[in-house]
């Protein structure tokens, strides 16, 4: 943790993750804002920016903000004045510590902060890419950007020019990208390979090639209704349609369809006797997604030899779901979970994962989920979802 005891207004040391808590006054935001906004030099190259753009001060604060940015925020300048980047973004970690932006122990992994303290303490250019998940109207928004900070010094501030440009479009395509092109091609590949074998089987080797290829055809269809499900997950547009359910089949269900994936290949698949009233009423095929998201999670996160639990209990009104695997995640991944575009695996066009695991959660089965990850103790994923939908 970074000790750091400069201050525009007076406070005690703070101790932050990251970058420094110094913050301006308010004042001292508003008359610096009055100085650049007379300078027509400054204001007229900030509006040329065809993106969301912002002046921030030494202690990484928006004195100065482009009309793009106010329209992607829907408030006026004023409004912005004095926050940090993460906190007109609305960015969930934004108030993980008390200095705000950038001094969380999510904003060590942050590409946003990560350029504006670079660009504060050392008057380097910064450029990289950046996954917020934020916070509008009650719900949570992701935001996949590329981010630019470049200082802009003036006599004695230590300013800085922060540019935004948005590239969901470009992230999203790259997981259809991949998802189209490798996965759906791999068991779509698979149906055609057993449907060829099918034709030289003998009568009991086609009854079980026939049973591979439904099972494969499900698959595909699966893989293609998930990419539409997130799509109008994401627009708000997805159906929740309850209906009446029990959790132990569906933990069977689960259990026998994934024991069989070659992700289990060398590694053991076991749910556990649940515990409690099994009945539900909830959208049995939105809560199915999740929970296969989880486990197919888990079954890539282990190592060979390893196992994953399924387990289910249902305390009162409310049933929790947990899936464990017995691998430790690093900081850097438990930091960044759940946003998207981020992958445990590296590359482009992955992720999307975890990330549609509590969008589905949080926004349509009403729920929540967390995780827990220990050394000795493993990786634990938990969904709470009303019993009652």
């Amino acid at each position: 943790m970074q000790q750091n005891s400069r201050a525009s207004s007076p406070a005690a040391p703070v101790a932050t993750w990251f970058g420094s808590p110094d913050r301006s006054t308010p004042d001292a935001c508003r008359a610096l804002h009055g100085q650049l906004a007379e300078n027509r030099t400054v204001r007229v190259l900030l509006h040329a920016f065809p993106g969301p753009a912002m002046v921030l001060d030494g202690n990484r604060q928006i004195v100065l903000a482009n009309p793009a940015l106010c329209e992607l925020l829907g408030c006026a300048v004023d409004e912005l004045i004095g926050r940090r980047p993460g906190e007109a973004l609305g960015c969930v970690h934004a108030s993980d510590h008390a200095a705000g932006c950038g001094t969380g122990p999510a904003c060590r992994f942050c590409g946003a902060g990560q350029a504006t303290v670079a660009t504060a303490q050392r008057r380097v250019e910064m450029r990289n890419e950046c996954r917020i998940l934020a916070r509008s109207d009650g719900n949570e928004v992701a935001f996949d950007l590329r981010v630019s900070c470049v200082p802009l010094d003036d006599g004695d501030e230590r300013l800085s020019v922060f540019s935004v440009t948005d590239v969901s479009g470009e992230k999203r395509r790259e997981v259809l990208e991949r998802i189209f092109f490798h996965d759906v091609l791999n068991v779509a590949g698979g149906v055609r390979a057993l449907a060829e074998i099918l034709t030289l089987a003998d009568r009991d080797e086609a009854a079980e090639l026939r049973a591979e290829i439904q099972a494969l055809s499900e698959r595909l269809v699966d893989e293609i209704l998930a990419q539409r499900d997130l799509v109008n997950a994401e627009r708000g547009e997805l159906r929740v349609e309850p209906v009446d359910c029990d959790a132990q089949r569906l933990l069977g269900e689960l259990e026998r369809v994934w024991s069989r994936s070659p992700l289990a290949d060398g590694r053991s698949l076991r749910v556990l006797e649940p515990i409690g009233d099994t009945a539900l009423h909830t959208d049995l095929r939105l809560l199915r997604r999740v929970l296969e998201n989880l486990l197919k999670n888990a079954l890539e996160a282990s190592e060979a030899g390893g196992s994953v639990c399924l387990g289910f209990r249902r305390t009162g009104s409310v049933a929790h779901f947990a899936v464990h695997n017995e691998t430790v995640m690093p900081e850097s991944v438990r930091r960044q979970m759940f946003h998207r575009s981020f992958s445990t695996k590296g590359g482009t066009g992955r992720g999307v994962g975890t990330y549609s695991i509590r969008l589905l959660t949080t926004r349509y089965l009403r729920g929540a989920v967390s995780f827990e990850s220990h050394e000795h103790a493993g990786t634990t994923f938990t969904v709470e979802i009303p019993a009652h939908l």
